[in-house]
């Protein structure tokens, strides 16, 4: 199967995880207190860098992705158990 082919048998998957998360919207704005800036400014950075993420993930290629995700994880792990 060609990688674009199994690009298709997420997309179910991807329109659930979309809808969960509007429906979660609407609920939290119209039952909790908002902070309408910074959920702005957290939404303009997910949508930035996933955009600019896409773009860099595919020029490191598999490898250098794989070293890269699991160092920024054992870095983010050794931070958080020296607290």
């Amino acid at each position: 199967m060609s990688p674009t082919a199994t690009n298709y048998l997420f997309l179910p998957g991807n329109w659930l995880f979309l809808l969960a998360i509007i429906i979660a919207a609407v609920y939290f704005a119209a039952f909790g207190p908002v902070e309408w800036v910074a959920a702005a400014i957290m939404a303009a950075g997910a949508l930035t860098g996933g955009y600019l993420g896409v773009g860099l993930a595919r020029r490191l290629g598999r490898k250098w992705l794989r070293v890269v995700v699991i160092g920024y994880g054992l870095i983010a792990a050794s931070i958080l158990l020296a607290r």
